[in-house]
């Protein structure tokens, strides 16, 4: 991880604890290649996913 992510990361826990972080699964889909148009599967992945906690909110958006 770059340090750049790494601070921001660290400056979301500092504003706010409750803040979190948790990994979610995205489903298989059908998706189109912009090229051919042509239909393509996109497979399932995992995802990160941040939940910001009541006082981040407040400081984001008064």
């Amino acid at each position: 991880m770059c340090n750049r992510k790494r601070s921001f990361l660290l400056l979301l826990v500092a504003i706010n604890p409750r803040s979190c972080f948790e990994r979610r699964e995205r489903s298989q889909r059908e998706g189109r290649n912009l090229k051919t148009n042509e239909p393509m599967i996109i497979p399932a992945t995992k995802v990160s996913v941040f939940s910001a906690g009541k006082l981040f909110k407040e400081k984001v958006a008064p």
